[in-house]
C-alpha cells in the first residue's frame, strides 16, 4: 500500500533542509560519539575546554544563523492565517504539553523514590537559573533571548521542518517516535555524556512527551507556527518559575 504523503504549508529546499537534517545528528548521535572518542584519547580537562567551545558553536553562533536564515517560516503563514486560531492552536498544545509535564514528572518522581534517589530537579531548568543569574544586564537580556525565543525556534526548526518533515513521508508514522527519541536524546546527552550524570535518563521521557505531541500538532495543523509559539511559552514559563 503506498503510503500518503503529507503535505505542509512551509517551502523549505536546497541547503536549508540538508543544514538541519546534519544538524539534528549532530545534536544528538553526532555530540555523543565525538564525546565518547575524546574521553577515550584525551584527558577530562582538555575534553571539557574543547566542549566549551563546541557549545558556544552549537548553541550560540549557529543558532542565531538557523533564527535569521529561516525565519520566514513564521512570517510567511502569519500573513496568510487567522492570527487568533494560530494563538489558539498555540495554547492549546501549550495546555497539552503542561499535563504531559505532570504525569512524566509523577513518573520521574516514582522512579526516583523506586531507585532510592531524592527527587531531582530538570537540569535544564538549574542551567536556566544560572544564565539568568549574569550579572550585567545585556548578558541577562541575552540569556532571555537564547532559552526563549531563539532556542526553541531552532529546535523547532531543526527537528519538525527539517527533520521530521523529510523523513515522515519516508518512514511513515514511525518518524514521531524516532523523532521524538532524538530530540530527548539531544537534550539528556550533554549532562549524560560530558558530565557523567546517569540520572539525566530520568528525564527522558519528559523530552520525549514533549516532542511527541509537537510532531503530531505540526502533522495535523500542517504549519510549525504553533508549536514554535507554544515551545517559546513553554521555555519562558519555565525560566521564570524555575
Amino acid at each position: 500500500v503506498k503510503m500518503k504523503e503529507i503535505i505542509f504549508y512551509e517551502n523549505i529546499n536546497g541547503w536549508r533542509k540538508y543544514f538541519g537534517l546534519i544538524y539534528a545528528f549532530l545534536m544528538s548521535f553526532g555530540f555523543c560519539l565525538i564525546a565518547l572518542f575524546l574521553f577515550r584519547t584525551f584527558n577530562q580537562r582538555s575534553v571539557q575546554n574543547f566542549f566549551n567551545f563546541f557549545n558556544l558553536i552549537t548553541n550560540h553562533i549557529i543558532p542565531i544563523f538557523i533564527f535569521t536564515s529561516y525565519i520566514y517560516v513564521i512570517i510567511e503563514p502569519l500573513k496568510k492565517q487567522n492570527i487568533i486560531k494560530i494563538l489558539t492552536h498555540s495554547s492549546i498544545i501549550l495546555l497539552i504539553i503542561f499535563l504531559s509535564f505532570v504525569l512524566s514528572r509523577f513518573i520521574e518522581n516514582n522512579l526516583c523514590a523506586w531507585l532510592g534517589l531524592s527527587n531531582l530537579k530538570i537540569t535544564n531548568n538549574e542551567t536556566l537559573s544560572k544564565k539568568i543569574g549574569i550579572s550585567t544586564l545585556l548578558g541577562k537580556i541575552f540569556a532571555i533571548l537564547e532559552v526563549s525565543l531563539i532556542g526553541p525556534f531552532c529546535e523547532e526548526i531543526i527537528y519538525r521542518v527539517c527533520f521530521f518533515r523529510v523523513i515522515r513521508n519516508k518512514i511513515g508514522i514511525s518518524s514521531h517516535i524516532f523523532t521524538a527519541l532524538l530530540f530527548a536524546f539531544q537534550h539528556i546527552s550533554v549532562g549524560l555524556i560530558l558530565y557523567g550524570r546517569t540520572t539525566e535518563c530520568l528525564f527522558i521521557f519528559s523530552y520525549f512527551l514533549f516532542s511527541l505531541i509537537i510532531s503530531l500538532a505540526y502533522e495535523k495543523l500542517k504549519t510549525p507556527v504553533p508549536g514554535i509559539l507554544a515551545h517559546i511559552f513553554y521555555n519562558f514559563i519555565q525560566m521564570i518559575f524555575y
